[in-house]
């Protein structure tokens, strides 16, 4: 309940805010990558975890308001056999997951109505929270619900944007096996970035996100690490190159690397995840 609660509180100031909004950025992506982890999804040819498919299916939406910025990121990701769903009988499906981040950034220059916030490497300075949640019909069965707050940077580069934010981390989560886990509140770093570039006549930008979550405890008898998701990308900018209309066709490639993956420590296979990706996408 009181999950649904926060969640419902998010979602009436988002919607408070919509008829204020000064620029709005959606987009719908399709992206896949071949070597996928999941912690405990191992077999004996592979002990350091099975090669998961992954095709993912992503919503964003990004707007600026009065007082700042707000990010919303839906997620279906589903999986080959590799990772299967659970109770599939003889021939098992791969797991469906549902991911959901929410992030508000309020920008002190804005509220204050002042420049004094603009100095040295930063352009601004903030502050940021939010939410994640997720759910998963695997043999783990995860049911994330996570909250983030701190203080926000906003870095000067030439074009594009690259923000930077440290804070407090509290994650709830479900166990298949164990039930509820309520972990300790902890550190997290959290960075994002989109930079415009060219090479001769090709539009690019180099887009992605860095996330950072400090050990929280005991998932049960097993300690958690710090856990690192990098997930850099670079994106040719397809309606500009063949129809001269910008950010509306995106294409590209990345990479995700995940260092203890969910905070699973090393004696759990397939807990670091290393993958190239394609991705397309279309803004509207």
């Amino acid at each position: 309940m009181k999950r649904s609660l926060l969640a419902v509180a998010a979602g009436l100031m988002f919607a408070s805010q919509a008829h204020a909004f000064e620029w709005v950025d959606d987009s719908i992506s399709y992206w896949y990558g071949p070597y996928f982890k999941m912690p405990g999804a191992t077999s004996p040819n592979h002990p350091n975890g099975n090669d998961v498919g992954l095709n993912v299916i992503e919503f964003t939406h990004t707007d600026g308001f009065k007082y700042g910025t707000n990010f919303l990121d839906a997620q279906l990701l589903m999986s080959n056999r590799q990772d299967p769903a659970n109770a599939t009988g003889h021939q098992p499906q791969g797991a469906y997951e549902g991911w959901f981040v929410f992030r508000n950034d309020l920008s002190f220059n804005k509220i204050f109505k002042t420049d004094k916030f603009t100095f040295g490497p930063f352009s601004d300075i903030g502050f940021n929270s939010g939410f994640n949640w997720d759910a998963k019909n695997n043999y783990y069965a995860s049911g994330e619900f996570a909250v983030r707050f701190g203080p926000s940077f906003q870095m000067k580069v030439p074009v594009g944007y690259w923000q930077v934010s440290v804070g407090a981390y509290k994650e709830f989560n479900n166990d298949g096996y164990f039930g509820p886990t309520s972990f300790h509140w902890t550190y997290s770093v959290e960075s994002s970035w989109n930079i415009p570039f060219a090479v001769g006549p090709v539009p690019l930008s180099l887009q992605g996100f860095l996330s950072v979550i400090g050990p929280k405890g005991n998932d049960y008898t097993q300690p958690t690490k710090t856990e690192v998701l990098l997930h850099p990308k670079i994106m040719v900018d397809i309606g500009q190159l063949a129809f001269g209309k910008k950010n509306w066709i995106e294409a590209g490639v990345g990479w995700e690397y995940w260092y203890h993956k969910f905070g699973a420590n090393n004696s759990v296979g397939g807990n670091i995840q290393s993958t190239p990706f394609v991705e397309a996408k279309l803004h509207f």
